[in-house]
């Protein structure tokens, strides 16, 4: 049996959730401000995941905002 190993998919980026939310805006031509109501749980700021394993077999081959605007025109 062929030992296992899990893979982040991923290019290492650290991107904020406001990051994501204005890139996204930005795609679709929508001008937004993030307002945060204090009194909610905040959560985590960004997520940025190890390509390490990733990269071994697979290297990305569009950005972030690529990625993001293909899913929108698909």
């Amino acid at each position: 049996q062929a030992d296992i190993q899990t893979a982040n998919l991923c290019t290492g980026r650290p991107t904020s959730f406001n990051e994501l939310a204005m890139m996204v805006g930005a795609a679709v031509g929508y001008d937004f401000d993030i307002e945060h109501l204090e009194a909610e749980p905040t959560g985590v700021a960004y997520r940025v995941g190890d390509p390490t394993v990733m990269n071994s077999f697979y290297k990305a081959k569009i950005t972030l905002e690529e990625g993001i605007q293909r899913a929108l025109a698909g």
